[in-house]
């Protein structure tokens, strides 16, 4: 299982197939969107303290289909830039019914960049994360940063 990476700062959007094992072997299942509640928390890898708030997810969040199990996380920026832990966590994942059913996914936290322009002695202002053309005033060659 491969952990999601999550970078501080960044919204956390994703499409997540939940699958169920029984003595039939592993299978989707379809979530009653009518009644079920379907909650996302980012936890510390021990499971001891919650590292965002738990959030409701939504059936309507464009890819899910509850029917086939399928849903999309949507933490928001905000909830990711208060993280202040690093490395290792899980990504709880609930769906509350009659029954409670929890399972848990690996999360690579990364601490976000802080994004900086620079403006330079003729007045044009360096974005380093921007594709666009820069122009350096010492020699008068354009230079085209690719992404």
């Amino acid at each position: 299982m491969v952990a999601i990476k999550l970078v501080t700062g960044d919204p956390l959007i994703k499409t997540i197939s939940l699958i169920k094992i029984d003595d039939a072997g592993e299978s989707t299942f379809d979530i009653p969107t009518a009644t079920a509640t379907v909650t996302v928390a980012v936890v510390s890898k021990d499971h001891a303290r919650r590292l965002t708030s738990e959030i409701t997810v939504s059936s309507a969040e464009t890819g899910s289909d509850w029917s086939t199990s399928t849903i999309v996380t949507n933490i928001s920026k905000a909830e990711t830039e208060a993280i202040e832990d690093f490395g290792l966590a899980l990504l709880e994942i609930q769906v509350k019914d009659a029954d409670e059913i929890t399972w848990f996914h690996p999360v690579n936290i990364i601490k976000g960049q802080v994004v900086f322009t620079e403006t330079i002695p003729d007045g044009s202002i360096i974005d380093p994360f921007d594709s666009s053309s820069i122009i350096d005033p010492f020699d008068g060659v354009t230079y085209i940063i690719e992404a």
